[in-house]
């Protein structure tokens, strides 16, 4: 038997729930982190947002949000609630989220950013093979060009390591790494790389993209599809056995 002195406060919970329900069909969107798929409630939306607009509400929100989703095929920016295993990151700023891009986006995003490697390879006759020859937008895949060269090579340090680095600037989703191989010589050197992603530089937060076992059969570009996308500012190419590596261009997609 329902309480009728109680019925109005009834209403107000159904309607309130229907309301609720609503809202998440309508906003929830799936969060991918990295080797966890969470359902993230996406409470607050912000239309026809540029990125930086969506970066600046997202900090400027409260502790309800942990997560901000960024859809460039919309300019929608939600702030997003994640409740499965992110209890230490309710921070507002600390971890951002940003929907899977088709392979469609032509948006290159290491494009001139920063880079590093383990050691670079250096000639008296052409200088400096440094590593951020893999990130000036050339695709010329001879390693001289105009008596300098135009591609990165890795030399072994004294740990014996081959490994190239670059920094995103931002966390993004991403999705593939294209390589751009060396055509003139040593193209075999390609082989035996581990492609992986992180938001930090420590080895706890870099995770495997993909094992690129090699070498290429044919042809000189390279394109690696990560097992899942991952979320990640740092992107790079380790060379699993003892060799020498060289990166003519790469290249990095949502």
């Amino acid at each position: 038997m329902v309480d009728m002195k109680k019925l109005p406060v009834y209403l107000h919970i159904f309607i309130g729930l229907c309301h609720y329900i609503g809202m998440e069909q309508q906003f929830r969107a799936s969060v991918r982190f990295n080797h966890n798929l969470a359902s993230g409630y996406c409470l607050k939306n912000h239309t026809k947002t540029s990125y930086s607009e969506c970066l600046a509400h997202f900090e400027k929100g409260n502790t309800s949000f942990n997560a901000m989703v960024y859809r460039r095929s919309f300019l929608l920016c939600s702030l997003c609630y994640v409740p499965t295993s992110l209890s230490v990151r309710k921070e507002p700023g600390f971890m951002m989220a940003h929907t899977h891009i088709t392979d469609t986006s032509t948006e290159n995003l290491a494009l001139n950013k920063p880079t590093n490697q383990s050691a670079t390879f250096f000639t008296s006759a052409y200088g400096n093979a440094s590593s951020t020859l893999a990130v000036d937008g050339n695709r010329q895949t001879a390693m001289v060009q105009g008596n300098r060269y135009v591609c990165a090579q890795i030399d072994s340090d004294s740990s014996g390591e081959y490994w190239w680095i670059v920094d995103l600037g931002h966390i993004y989703s991403v999705s593939k790494v294209v390589i751009y191989n060396r055509n003139d010589c040593c193209g075999h050197w390609l082989k035996e790389l581990d492609i992986k992603v992180g938001e930090s530089l420590s080895e706890k937060s870099m995770h495997l993209c993909e094992h690129y076992k090699g070498p290429p059969a044919t042809g000189y570009i390279v394109t690696i599809i990560c097992q899942q996308p991952l979320l990640g500012k740092f992107v790079q190419i380790k060379k699993t056995i003892n060799e020498g590596m060289v990166l003519c261009e790469v290249e990095v997609y949502h």
